[in-house]
């Protein structure tokens, strides 16, 4: 019985064959964007799961960042018997402490350097390839490096025993190699050394020791039935006994929340956001409906050509039961070939997806088990989906009707009439709504994109100095030679240039009355900072040149800081004083600027001058030869550090690098909306040309009675066009919903406009009237002797 049922679905395959092409073409093409997105949704939930007690590894957290006192590990590991392990690490790509690392004639700079106790790989389940895991940290001076790190030292000899320089000052010994980092981990580096360096790296007197020293991140694995929250409760009361005022309010964070759910200051990678991947699982839930949209389509017109067929095989003796197997058999098998086809289509697009989202997916390894689970649910999903109607509906009839021609009245809610009604109208909402969040994305990203961020960054390079005892001696006599240059206009000095984290601290009362601390963000900058980046000077005066009274105690505000402090005019904050370290005197007060994007309102922010903490020099230059700039820039730079690699970038792209996830949306948004319209109408063609079909008779008769080829025409696309019309309407409200909610993740936003419904609304029509009227106008010119003959 199963080889008769599959010749009848190959004989019907082969019989309709363009309907068939089209009909398994655009399953196709909707699994395999489906299985796409639903691989890249795969890889952003598994993130930090590869960790052995990943469901119960925690990471303390305050309210606004990730990191806080050393001090925190010691009280969670002594006082708090819940907790089985904690390691503590201070991260130095959450600084912009960059160090120079080098082997023999070999150097690189490295921001991925982390100081780490001993525990630190008995918590985490980093692989080691070399070394073990519980002595790799045991000496001071040891160090375990990555895979790739280990290549580009020392290429293809044996790392162990070998000495690596940090700042040309400190010697490590590998003691330890990884596998290279897992991809989905949001802790990523290429060195780990024991965190007793710290204080001779930093060249700080303050080490673990000190409660105000928020310089590190805390990691604990609890017990398996422990409750996070009371343990964060104990946590807090615990050092709050030990510091002896309030501290902080600290939290537990899950590990595996942390790629999805976490947004903090001095996050250790760029995190994703959950809301993306409820809106990437809707494109793709939404893709794979619309393709099954038009199988259903063609199934329910189909059906009108094999009624017949069913009539006589109920007649015959046939059971429904019978029918329904048959029916959902050729419905599986249809979907059978669309994904073996989809997974090629995958396959061949994986090299650009995973170009355009930043991913090393693949089809092998470890996606194999959730790869073999999809395509099985897509296979009898689709299949038991798409052929519902045949198998229940059509097997339902009343043999001798059928035969007769006699079929449910049109009124009927399980008519072909009503099903194909509702499916175009679905199929078309959802297309819309693509087009209509395309359009919006594209909208917001040029929006943030070309909003004045409060200061000039075309045409200003940033110089990275790494800031170490050797770099802050020297880069003031390098700002001096860069600006010697006529193709340079401004030079200055910062701890940080825009589109980077700025640290935070607080201020209290000075001369200023203040009910409670006030945080603020805190930027080092010398006296031509305002000038390079051309930020307007609202009162008062910037700092005076190598003014040590400026470097000791002056300070200025952005406007917020201002309103903040409750100062109603920007004038009156000058001569002001406030306690920040020490007591600070306001000397001016500048424009607001963004120095992150604008997902963030702007911080109120204090400036202050202090050669120490400077780690960039930005050159604001001509576009006139910009290669010979380049060059000069270079050659001053070797003058000054001539054992150190010169690096440099355009302020303005990475400035643009924090909507990165934006714009891989918004491209993302580009193609599957493409692909959505060319799916609804490959369908629309396809029931355009059976409707046609079916009325072909008609058109003839209508013909030879004196109806016009424009008469005819409407007759044909009237309903076609209305139903698009009815779609845009419910597209619009549920887009405008949508895309308001996205919106609010944004600081500064664009307002919703009427055209950007209407053009999406536009699109859909105008390729919906081009796909009905090549199929309406050729039916309406055809001789109506041929109608006639048609059967």
């Amino acid at each position: 019985m199963f080889v008769h049922y599959l010749k009848i679905a190959l004989r019907n395959i082969t019989r309709n064959k363009l309907f068939s092409i089209i009909n398994i073409s655009g399953l196709a093409i909707g699994m395999a964007c489906s299985l796409l997105i639903m691989l890249y949704v795969y890889d952003e939930l598994s993130y930090d799961r590869f960790h052995k007690n990943a469901d119960n590894i925690y990471r303390v957290v305050t309210d606004t960042d990730i990191t806080q006192s050393g001090l925190v590990a010691d009280v969670l590991s002594a006082e708090i018997p819940e907790v089985k392990n904690v390691a503590r690490f201070y991260a130095t790509n959450t600084t912009g402490r960059n160090g120079l690392i080098r082997y023999g004639d070999k150097g690189f700079y490295s921001d991925a350097l982390i100081m780490a106790d001993p525990g630190f790989f008995d918590l985490f389940t980093f692989r080691f390839i070399r070394g073990k895991p519980e002595e790799s940290l045991k000496e001071n001076n040891s160090i375990v490096i990555t895979r790739e790190t280990a290549s580009k030292f020392f290429g293809n000899d044996d790392p162990m025993g070998k000495i690596l320089v940090y700042e040309n000052q400190l010697e490590f010994q590998v003691t330890g190699v990884l596998e290279d980092i897992p991809q989905n981990s949001h802790l990523k580096f290429d060195f780990v050394i024991p965190l007793e360096n710290y204080r001779t790296i930093r060249e700080s007197p303050h080490g673990l020791e000190n409660w105000y020293n928020n310089s590190f991140v805390t990691y604990t694995v609890l017990q398996r039935n422990a409750d996070p929250t009371v343990i964060a409760s104990k946590l807090q009361k615990l050092v709050e006994n030990r510091v002896g005022e309030k501290y902080f309010p600290l939290r537990l964070q899950r590990l595996t929340d942390i790629h999805l759910h976490s947004h903090f200051k001095s996050e250790l990678d760029e995190n994703n956001d959950i809301t993306s991947i409820y809106i990437y699982s809707t494109i793709a839930l939404f893709l794979l409906l619309i393709a099954c949209i038009n199988y259903i389509n063609l199934s329910t017109t189909q059906s009108f050509l094999r009624a017949r067929e069913i009539g006589i095989r109920k007649a015959a003796g046939a059971y429904r039961m019978q029918l329904i197997r048959q029916f959902l058999g050729e419905s599986i098998l249809f979907s059978t070939v669309a994904v073996f086809l989809a997974i090629i289509i995958v396959e061949l697009s994986l090299p650009s997806f995973n170009e355009l989202t930043n991913k090393k997916i693949t089809l092998q390894s470890e996606n194999t088990p959730f790869l073999i689970s999809s395509i099985l649910g897509i296979i009898f999903g689709v299949g038991l989906l798409a052929g519902g109607y045949l198998a229940f509906v059509l097997s339902a009839f009343d043999p001798v009707n059928i035969i007769k021609g006699i079929f449910p009245q049109t009124g009927s809610a399980f008519s072909g009439t009503h099903i194909r009604s509702f499916l175009i109208v679905a199929q078309f909402v959802l297309s819309i709504m693509l087009i209509t969040g395309a359009i919006v994305i594209a909208a917001q990203l040029d929006f943030i994109q070309n909003k004045n961020p409060g200061f000039t960054k075309e045409q200003v390079i940033a110089i990275p100095t790494y800031r170490s005892m050797e770099a802050v001696s020297k880069i003031l006599s390098l700002k001096d030679k860069i600006q010697m240059s006529a193709s340079i206009y401004d030079v200055t000095a910062s701890s940080n240039i825009p589109g980077s984290t700025l640290s935070s601290r607080t201020i209290s009362e000075g001369g200023i009355s203040l009910n409670d601390e006030l945080p603020v963000q805190i930027l080092m900058l010398d006296n031509d900072f305002f000038k390079a980046y051309k930020i307007g000077l609202v009162a008062g005066r910037t700092f005076l040149e190598k003014n040590v009274s400026d470097e000791k105690g002056a300070i200025i505000l952005n406007e917020t800081a201002v309103k903040e402090l409750g100062i109603f005019h920007v004038k009156d904050a000058i001569g002001k004083t406030i306690w920040q370290d020490t007591l600070r005197t306001i000397i001016g007060v500048v424009k607001d600027f963004n120095f992150t994007s604008f997902h963030e309102k702007i911080p109120p922010i204090i400036m202050r001058a202090d050669p120490r903490r400077y780690s960039f020099l930005s050159a604001r230059i001509s576009t006139q030869n910009i290669p010979a700039t380049i060059a000069f820039i270079k050659e001053k730079w070797h003058s000054v550090f001539p054992n150190r690699p010169f690096e440099y970038y355009f302020v303005d792209k990475k400035f643009d690098l924090q909507y990165n996830s934006e714009q891989r949306m918004s491209k993302l948004f580009n193609w599957f909306s493409a692909l959505a319209i060319i799916i609804a109408c490959l369908g629309l063609f396809s029931l355009v040309s059976l409707t046609i079909s079916l009325r072909t008779k008609e058109i003839g008769i209508r013909k030879i009675l004196g109806a016009s080829t424009t008469e005819v025409y409407f007759l044909l696309s009237k309903e076609f066009f209305i139903w698009v019309i009815i779609s845009n309407v419910i597209a619009w409200l549920a887009s405008w919903y949508f895309m308001n909610k996205w919106l609010e993740d944004f600081a500064y936003r664009i307002e919703l406009r009427w055209w950007m419904f209407a053009l999406s609304g536009i699109i859909v029509l105008f390729i919906a009237v081009v796909t009905v009227s090549f199929q309406a106008i050729k039916a309406a010119n055809v001789n109506p002797v041929k109608s006639l003959k048609y059967e």
